[in-house]
């Protein structure tokens, strides 16, 4: 009798064992949705984030009144479960008229995603007509990136995303859509005008985002054939030294003192090979990088944000900085490097790199310390319209270095 009950237990527990994994396997087949769920250590939660309007790309159009102050006309509203959806109302006042903006989409979560085409869906409302949707594929552009619909001859709606793979947003990335709304004083007829003239136009994107299976992984920063390797060199003691009168901080908003930057410190390592004299000769190169990250808002021409930090060699050789860039985020937008920043970077904002006499952090001496200060800030000839393309908004500022041995150096020992 107990060699029969035992078995009975036995096949119960397979089959709760069999149970539980097709459970698993329905609730894993149902992380492909829009929102968040959470499955153990899993999380998938894609969302908007930020919008905003871009005020000064907009023409012959108005806006509801707002009740919350803070928050400019035009600004599109982020809605729908999970803050899925969004939503920009524009009024037309005359041929002509032309409104952008520009959002974020961020993935919060650890799990990849990719966008559904077949799932997301534009809705357009004008006045008290009723709601039309449309299927994203339907208003598919030529460019694989774009996205509109052409609601009379003279008037369109566009959706468009920057970057490589627009379609993927990976854990803990972020991507920029932008949007517009146009009617041509070129084409426009009488009728079509009197059709849409003073009447509110209301135009919601939901975007679908499913699991990524496949996802495409890239880091443009640090080169995918380098290995974590042993070399001593850091940037560290950063030190927030000013900021203007009007100078905030969005990840700070709770505190009184001024933020440093977040700092990555990596080390890294790679063999490099070539052949000569029908013989394959290998040597190691390595090399070290570093970023610095923050976050600051400008509300006045007087505001800047300066910090400094050390550079600290802890090899018995010289090392020589390799290479130096960085990157520019403006609100929503869709962030870029320096140079491509071009109305920023050259006709509104200043960025000041400086040292202190006795050091150079181009070139440090082995076991030694290289001190350097960064400002960033606005042009003291600034033009007050550009000033207004970046008052008030947030400003993700990215600079990264690279350092590797100075063979060249004099004082250098020649380790390797």
């Amino acid at each position: 009798m107990r060699r029969q009950n035992k078995k009975h237990k036995i096949v119960a527990f397979l089959f709760s064992i069999i149970l539980i994994g097709i459970g698993y396997a329905y609730l894993t087949t149902n992380l492909k949705i829009t929102g968040t769920t959470k499955i153990g250590n899993a999380r998938f939660d894609v969302h908007f984030k930020e919008a905003e309007v871009l005020d000064y790309y907009n023409k012959n159009v108005s806006f509801d009144s707002n009740s919350n102050s803070n928050i400019k006309p035009g600004t599109p509203i982020i809605k729908g479960e999970n803050n899925s959806e969004l939503e920009w109302n524009v009024t037309i006042d005359k041929p002509g008229a032309y409104y952008y903006f520009a959002a974020e989409i961020v993935n919060a979560g650890n799990i990849d995603a990719k966008l559904d085409l077949e799932s997301s869906i534009l809705k357009i409302k004008i006045g008290d007509e009723d709601e039309q949707s449309y299927k994203f594929n339907d208003v598919k552009y030529s460019d694989e990136d774009t996205y509109f619909y052409k609601i009379i001859n003279a008037f369109e709606t566009s959706i468009w995303f920057e970057g490589d793979n627009y379609q993927y947003i990976n854990a803990g990335d972020s991507k920029s859509v932008y949007g517009n709304v146009i009617l041509s004083d070129e084409y426009i007829e009488n009728e079509e005008w009197e059709n849409i003239r003073g009447k509110e136009i209301k135009i919601t994107l939901d975007l679908k985002y499913i699991q990524g299976d496949s996802n495409p992984h890239s880091n443009d920063l640090i080169p995918s054939d380098f290995k974590e390797g042993t070399m001593k060199v850091r940037v560290d003691n950063a030190v927030a030294s000013g900021a203007g009168p009007t100078t905030t901080f969005p990840s700070n908003s709770n505190s009184n003192s001024i933020p440093t930057p977040t700092i990555v410190n990596k080390s890294l390592t790679r063999s490099e090979c070539y052949t000569y004299s029908n013989e394959q000769h290998c040597a190691q190169q390595d090399k070290t990088f570093h970023s610095m990250e923050y976050e600051v808002i400008f509300n006045s021409s007087d505001d800047y944000y300066e910090y400094s930090f050390d550079v600290i060699n802890e090899e018995d050789y010289d090392i020589k900085l390799e290479d130096s860039y960085g990157f520019l985020k403006v609100g929503a937008e869709d962030e870029k490097s320096f140079d491509e920043n071009d109305i920023y970077f050259w006709n509104i904002l200043d960025y000041i790199i400086t040292d202190d006499e006795n050091t150079d952090y181009y070139s440090i001496p082995a076991n030694s310390t290289a001190h350097v200060t960064i400002k960033l800030g606005i042009h003291n000839n600034f033009d007050p319209d550009y000033l207004n393309r970046i008052k008030g908004r947030k400003l993700k500022i990215k600079y990264i270095l690279y350092y590797q041995q100075d063979f060249h150096n004099e004082h250098g020992s020649g380790k390797r």
